[in-house]
């Protein structure tokens, strides 16, 4: 494992704050409602770095995921040591999101204490109408089992395979579970009922912003989808708009979908972090995007997901699995490997600088 990545959050906090106080950086710190595994305090951090009156800032997100905060995280530390603040604009500010998930984070889950999707949190539940998702109620039984047993761990329901059947049922399966759900708390991909206790630190940050921001620009990192080591960026912007050409040509050179279209690796979903800037600071003009680095095939991170859900929700976290369960994670998440750290570091790492600098080149 490289130097640069943890296997726990509270190793992988230290090396970010120690880069960030190495910068003189602003840190603002959010304790979290929860403890870690060991009865450890969590938190969200926020670095900035650059102006206090900036007109363009770049905000980048780790463990929106939860688990999958070791390669963010991993990406901002980088960031802060090699590059601090040489390269930022006089008018120019990056805010560094750490641990946005920190339970998440610290238990290798992907969801927060309430079982819920983070990325799918973001909704309107005032109106007291949620989204509906027909699709994945005919598949709950088989997306979420009672039980599990040592020798099956590691196999797909019978069920879940004929959806890998075809190109075209796997586009399907992915709709009808990667949207999101709100009608099944102890399901996988629950968007839960009310806002999260993250996803209210993340809008009040947003509306704390400088009223001087007019352009502003979201990474937020994710792991799990596509080819291992690859990267896809996804945008929730339809590929005629403004907002996607413009991500396209900021990050040329890399593959650059709409969530749903054809081509990509994704699929359409509800309730996103990104409403969080797109519809509460709506005199900034937004471009936003995930970027996803694949680790291991759908199946094997759909039985992760799965596993990690019935420990928690069905056997109260409490398994002779449960070791073995929180390695089918990491290495569904985060995996160890040199090589792949390698790789995801430099182009993480390579990505900020790409945003900063298409920022910067703006006229305002």
């Amino acid at each position: 494992m490289r130097p640069e990545f943890s296997r726990t959050y509270d190793d992988a906090r230290r090396k970010f704050l120690e880069a960030a106080m190495l910068c003189r950086s602003e840190i603002l710190t959010n304790r979290y409602p929860q403890t870690g595994p060991n009865g450890e305090d969590l938190y969200t951090d926020v670095v900035r770095i650059g102006s206090s009156r900036p007109d363009r800032i770049l905000i980048v997100i780790s463990g929106t995921h939860g688990v999958e905060g070791f390669c963010g995280s991993a990406c901002q530390t980088e960031y802060l040591k090699s590059e601090c603040a040489a390269r930022i604009g006089e008018q120019t500010a990056i805010y560094l999101v750490h641990g946005l998930n920190p339970y998440g984070f610290s238990w290798l889950r992907r969801v927060t204490h309430e079982n819920v999707d983070l990325n799918r949190n973001f909704v309107e539940f005032e109106n007291r109408s949620l989204p509906q998702n027909s699709g994945y109620a005919t598949l709950f039984g088989v997306l979420n089992p009672l039980t599990r047993e040592p020798e099956t761990l590691d196999e797909p329901d019978p069920n879940i395979k004929a959806w890998f059947a075809s190109p075209e049922k796997i586009a399907a399966f992915k709709a009808a579970v990667g949207k999101g759900q709100y009608d099944y708390p102890h399901g996988i991909i629950f968007g839960g009922t009310s806002a999260t206790w993250c996803n209210r630190v993340l809008r009040d940050f947003v509306a704390a912003l400088p009223r001087t921001v007019k352009h502003g620009a979201v990474l937020d990192f994710h792991t799990g989808l596509g080819e291992r080591g690859g990267l896809e960026i996804f945008c929730e912007d339809k590929p005629d708009s403004t907002e996607f050409r413009r991500c396209a040509e900021w990050y040329a050179g890399h593959t650059v979908t709409s969530l749903g279209d054809a081509a990509s690796v994704g699929y359409e979903i509800t309730g996103s972090i990104f409403q969080a800037f797109t519809r509460s600071q709506r005199s900034i003009q937004w471009t936003c995007a995930d970027l996803e680095f694949g680790t291991e095939n759908l199946v094997k991170v759909l039985l992760a997901l799965q596993a990690d859900n019935w420990l928690h929700c069905f056997s109260q976290g409490v398994s002779p699995l449960a070791p073995r369960i929180q390695e089918m994670m990491r290495a569904s998440f985060s995996p160890e490997a040199n090589e792949w750290q390698a790789i995801v570091l430099q182009t993480g790492t390579s990505i900020i600088r790409q945003a900063l600098t298409a920022l910067n080149d703006l006229r305002l």
